[in-house]
């Protein structure tokens, strides 16, 4: 009976072991495996998390893009506004003065036309004048000639 005991007791002895030796054989197992799945999953989230952070820069930097876009497009336009007005403002200044010079120009090539005719007009009045009066001067002394003539028949008459 004794061996009997003893053969039961080192028989769940045995059993004991084994199940110890089988526990941390699955305790080392399933410490390895967790290890395992927790090294995975840590790299599948940074991988994940990498991934998410170069989306999310890619959205940030189109939209400062577009944001710096709108902005750049604004200031031309407003530049561009403001060079129209400048321009515009240099084109009637510019105007004035042409216009100004053209008006100049115009006043004193009418007063040297203006004067030019009123030169001609006044050799031609003159030379009218010079005619009419040699012409009238003529005719007195033509007259003055007769008188002459005449009055010098009458005294030769007297005289003879």
């Amino acid at each position: 009976i004794d061996y009997q005991i003893v053969i039961l007791r080192s028989i769940q002895l045995q059993t004991w072991y084994r199940q110890t030796r089988q526990a941390r054989a699955y305790d080392e197992a399933k410490r390895a495996v967790l290890a395992l799945q927790r090294s995975v999953r840590r790299s599948k989230a940074e991988k994940d998390y990498c991934q998410l952070r170069r989306a999310t820069i890619r959205i940030q930097s189109n939209y400062r893009r577009c944001v710096a876009e709108k902005s750049f497009a604004k200031s031309f336009n407003a530049a561009l506004s403001i060079q129209k007005y400048v321009r515009r403002h240099q084109a009637k200044r510019n105007l004035a003065t042409v216009i100004g010079a053209v008006t100049l120009i115009q006043s004193h090539w009418r007063r040297f036309e203006a004067k030019e005719v009123f030169w001609i007009e006044k050799d031609s009045a003159i030379t009218v004048q010079t005619c009419w009066r040699r012409l009238y001067a003529m005719e007195r002394y033509c007259q003055m000639r007769r008188s002459s003539l005449v009055i010098q028949t009458t005294v030769r008459r007297f005289m003879n």
